[in-house]
């Protein structure tokens, strides 16, 4: 794992569960630092577990852990790193804040994302820079052996502790090896290598000599110059050999050397801490003052214990001596560097050098014991402080119970025997202190449930107290009730037997605190709590009871006159339903009001059973059969009412139909006579629609021919087919108003075709992309015109055409245009071209013309391609005729400059040899310059009608010049790029 910064040094994104992946959400927000070492934050879930392991790992090291469990890391692959580092920031900031400590050297910081299942971790300067606990040690190690295998089973808890643990162990290992590593003394450095040989890996027999270099040599070599080559290599390769073999043997002997003091410092080391140990446990008798007795026990057991394993290290000890010192010597004998047998020292010293480290872990379980054998006096003393405190209050706890009466006998023993036992155990404290804390740890308990027991005895009596109040205060109750007329003697209205049970429970209270039996006091006393209550409760029920029946006996009698007076009704009500409606319409009413007169039926004798009860003073009883009328007389009322209540809805259907119908067969009758007045126009969705509505009017008729028509259905369909109707009538007018669309459209578009037409015909210059758009055009309107008589519906698709026709016209026009304006460019161009040579031709000075060869090929092309219509090359090769017409013109120009001056000095040179001076007041370098002059008016009167503002004239070429050294040229590659300098 690669850390981005020195502080991030480990991120593992991982799945926790079986299954997909996970997707990014918002990042959790950083909980704040208290100085706690497990933080959670945006997740559920309890992860005290951790909090433990963290301190017994932190008591033993000396790093410090914190956890933090989040929901979100955020989004991103670098998030994790990013959270974790931002985080440890944040705590730091926050601990100077608040001045708490957060160790920058050996902290540990683990952050997991539930919500992502991401971990990531952090580590102190010291564990990663010094230790090298960072990146892949974390990844591969760590994370992946320790906290995955355990997450995937989302056993979080176990999972971080696993990984704290694997953290703790690897660092103690690694300060070990650390600690031995600076204890150990420096390896001698190897000797120099010679010069002319190449230097030797350590530990490598092979020697690499460097490639030879070919070398060309005569094909005839004397015999005896090739014998004394060959013995002179022989012998240098000998020397070599020997040089290699002395050397590899004296580097293998200080391997050795370096790895026996090793040894030997270790071996040092484990002695000391083993004699330490033994002058201790020896002393320890004699130098603690609280052995002033001979050990006894378990103490004796454990002391005879530790000298029988600290004798059992030594002789392990030195038996790894005795080996190290026979490899010592088998090593110092060894013959050659190859020899096999070296390999085999070296193992066996290896060997035995890892053999003191189980003897140095077997001397700290020794320490650890000892430890415990110089402390356990004061552990001991400690516990038996404990029950010494208890054994008062006991008492004192049983003297309450005797002053309240109670014998307290069980009690009272237990606690003389608690008494006996701890001096008892005082007693062999000092010869057996270890054995003696053993059993005070078993007395505390002892102690403590004695305790428990004696003070609960002692609250349980003053609760009974507070319970025999209330039974007393509900018997008075009971008594007053039953003196002003409510006999509470009905079956599941009599206090008496809740009562009788209360009082018996009592008296196992007492009963069971006399025999010291504190929890069966407490269950008793509970028995007689909720005996007590249920018979309040009881109490309470009846006079409810009571004050029901007095209200509802009467409010049931009007009831029941009021339900006998509805039978009549219901029934003209059910056979006006017979009469007038269809059975299917109504049949599920039809059973009510036989069903109703049933029930009625029974009203009269439910009441007088309830009377009855109610006389009896059984007002329970009563209240249940006053409940059953209730019941019974509400069934009716809603058999009757539905009666009525569909009645109603027949009716209300019926009207509905009636109002409705003459609506529908206008809106059908309309919706037809569109689709007859415009048939081919509207499209099959419509008339779709409108089949449908037609169908359901069929039905209708149908329907409302019967002697006693279903309205509801009848309603049902008329509400379909009016919705159907609307359906195809606005269908219909969307498709005639695309139509009148695309009849408009198409009229302007076939106008636009003709003024096109026009203009393409006016002119010749237009070419073939012109004329293919608009060709186009023309055969798509007239599709579009052919197919207007019966769209059927396709209007859209008709419209979309006609504008994509109009689209085309407007690109030929466009493309028309741009013809014509291409011709007159190449026109302009060919002109202008053409003037230029002719202007050229006419030149002669000094005998010297313009050679117009080349422009005229170029001006006969662009003439060829202005034919051809490919306007934009007629317009370059014209272009280039002007160009190469000006070129030519400039080098004759050139050419009869040179000629004049050269004939001027000629003149001169043959005034200077006759002796000339020439006409007084002329001046031969005036008449060189007037001549000039004379050429270059020729020169520009003949250039005059050229155009004043060519299309465009190259510079001319620079002379040649000599290459700059320091200057670099660019090449091109083959396949056309721009190459490098």
């Amino acid at each position: 794992m690669k850390c981005n910064t020195p502080l991030q040094i480990a991120m593992l994104a991982l799945v926790f569960a079986p299954g997909g992946g996970v997707q990014a959400q918002e990042r959790t927000p950083f909980p704040p630092f208290t100085g706690e070492r497990v933080y959670v934050a945006g997740v559920s879930g309890s992860f005290d577990s951790v909090k433990p392991v963290i301190e017994r790992l932190e008591k033993g090291s000396g790093q410090t852990y914190y956890v933090a469990i989040v929901n979100s890391f955020g989004k991103g692959s670098g998030a994790a790193l990013e959270y974790v580092s931002a985080l440890e920031r944040e705590w730091r900031r926050q601990a100077e804040a608040k001045k708490l400590k957060l160790d920058g050297e050996r902290s540990v910081i683990v952050a997991i994302a539930l919500g992502d299942h991401r971990i990531a971790m952090q580590t102190g300067a010291r564990l990663r820079e010094k230790l090298g606990l960072r990146g892949q040690v974390l990844d591969r190690d760590l994370i992946e052996k320790k906290f995955i295998p355990l997450a995937k089973r989302n056993d979080y808890s176990q999972a971080i502790t696993a990984l704290l643990e694997g953290v703790d162990a690897w660092v103690r290992e690694h300060e070990r090896t650390a600690v031995a590593k600076t204890q150990a003394p420096p390896v001698p450095a190897p000797p120099p290598a010679s010069r002319s040989l190449p230097s030797l890996p350590s530990g490598d027999s092979r020697v690499a000599f460097p490639p030879l270099e070919p070398q060309r040599v005569s094909h005839y070599v004397s015999p005896v110059r090739l014998g004394l080559g060959l013995g002179g290599a022989f012998l240098a390769a000998g020397v070599l050999v020997a040089f290699v073999i002395k050397r590899a043997r004296g580097r293998a002997q200080g391997k050795l050397s370096t790895l026996m003091k090793g040894y030997r410092a270790r071996s040092v080391e484990v002695m000391d801490r083993l004699d330490h140990l033994k002058d201790q446990l020896k002393l320890l008798p004699a130098s603690d003052p609280d052995f002033k007795a001979p050990i006894a026990g378990e103490t004796l057991k454990l002391y005879r214990s530790l000298e029988e394993r600290l004798a059992k290290l030594w002789d392990q000890w030195l038996a790894a001596m005795d080996a190290l010192e026979q490899g010592k010597k088998l090593a110092d004998q060894a013959g050659t560097a190859f020899d096999s047998e070296a390999l085999k020292k070296v193992e066996a010293i290896v060997d035995t050098a890892r053999a003191f480290d189980p003897i140095d872990e077997g001397a700290a379980a020794c320490q650890a014991d000892y430890e415990r054998l110089d402390q356990a006096h004061e552990a001991a003393r400690a516990v038996a402080a404990r029950v010494d405190e208890a054994v008062p209050r006991i008492a004192r706890a049983i003297e309450s119970l005797r002053a309240l009466g109670y014998a307290s006998t069980r009690f009272q023993g237990e606690a003389g025997e608690l008494g006996v036992e701890l001096g008892r155990l005082k007693g062999v404290l000092t010869p057996d202190p270890i054995g003696a804390r053993t059993h005070f740890d078993a007395l505390v308990a002892l102690v403590r449930g004695v305790l428990e027991r004696v003070e609960r005895a002692v609250a349980i009596h003053a609760e009974a107290g507070e319970a025999r109040n209330a039974l007393g205060t509900l018997r008075k109750q009971v008594e007053e009730h039953r003196a002003h007329g409510l006999a509470l003697g009905e079956d599941g209205g009599d206090p008496d037997g809740f009562l009788g049970e209360a009082d018996e429970h009592l008296r196992l209270v007492k009963s069971a605190l006399e025999e010291g039996d504190a929890s069966a006091a407490d269950r008793e006393l509970a028995g007689a709590r909720t005996m007590i209550s249920r018979a309040g409760e009881t109490i309470e029920e009846v006079k409810k009871a009571k004050a029901f029946c007095l209200i509802e006996q009467a409010a049931r009698k009007a009831e029941s006159d009021r339900l006998r007076g509805l039978l009549p009704a219901a029934e003209t009500s059910l056979k006006r339903l017979s009469d007038e409606f269809a059975q299917a319409s109504w049949g599920a009413v039809a059973q009510n009001l036989a069903q109703a007169r049933g029930l009625a039926g029974c009203f009269d004798t439910v009441a007088g059973e309830a009377r009855a009860a109610a006389d009896a003073q059984r007002y329970l009883a009563a209240r249940r059969k006053l409940e059953e009328l209730g019941r019974r007389q509400e069934q009716a009322a809603g058999l009757l009412g539905a009666i009525d209540q569909r009645l109603a809805e027949l009716v209300q259907a019926r009207e509905d139909v009636q109002a409705s119908h003459a609506d529908l067969e206008r809106h059908v009758a309309e919706a037809a006579a569109l689709f007859q007045a415009n048939v081919g126009r509207i499209g099959p969705v419509a008339e779709d629609a409108l089949a449908r509505a037609e169908h359901d009017r069929g039905e209708i008729e149908t329907l409302l021919r019967a002697a006693r028509p279903d309205w509801p259905r009848v309603r049902a369909l008329i509400q379909t087919a009016g919705e159907e109707a609307s359906i195809a009538a606005d269908g219909a007018q969307g498709d005639l108003a695309a139509y009148a669309q695309l009849e408009s459209e198409l009229a302007q578009a076939r106008a636009r075709a003709g003024e096109v037409r026009g203009r393409l015909m006016s002119r010749s210059e237009d070419r073939l992309a012109a004329n293919q758009h608009f060709e186009a055009a023309e055969a798509v309107l007239d599709q579009v015109g052919a197919a207007m008589g019966e769209p059927r519906g396709e209007q859209a698709r008709m419209l979309e055409a006609v504008r994509g026709a109009a689209q085309d016209l407007e690109r030929a026009e466009q493309l028309f245009r741009e013809d014509l304006r291409l011709a007159a460019q190449a026109q302009q161009e060919i002109d202008v071209a053409a003037r230029a040579i002719r202007k050229a031709r006419s030149f002669v000075s000094m005998g010297v013309g313009v050679d117009c060869s080349a422009a005229d090929a170029e001006l006969s092309i662009a003439m060829q391609q202005f034919s051809a219509q490919e306007y934009e090359a007629a317009v370059e090769h014209a272009g280039s005729a002007i160009q190469l017409v000006r070129s030519a013109h400039n080098t004759a120009v050139q050419q009869a400059m040179w000629r004049q001056m050269q004939q001027d000095a000629e003149a001169r040179r043959w005034q200077s040899r006759s002796g000339w001076n020439g006409a007084p007041g002329v001046d031969p370098g005036a008449f060189a310059i007037g001549a000039a002059a004379a050429i270059l008016n020729q020169i520009s009167q003949s250039g005059s009608a050229a155009p004043a503002q060519p299309p465009s004239i190259p510079a001319p070429p620079p002379m040649p010049t000599m290459p700059d050294p320091g200057a670099g040229a660019g090449s091109w590659t083959p396949d056309g790029g721009q190459g490098s300098w």
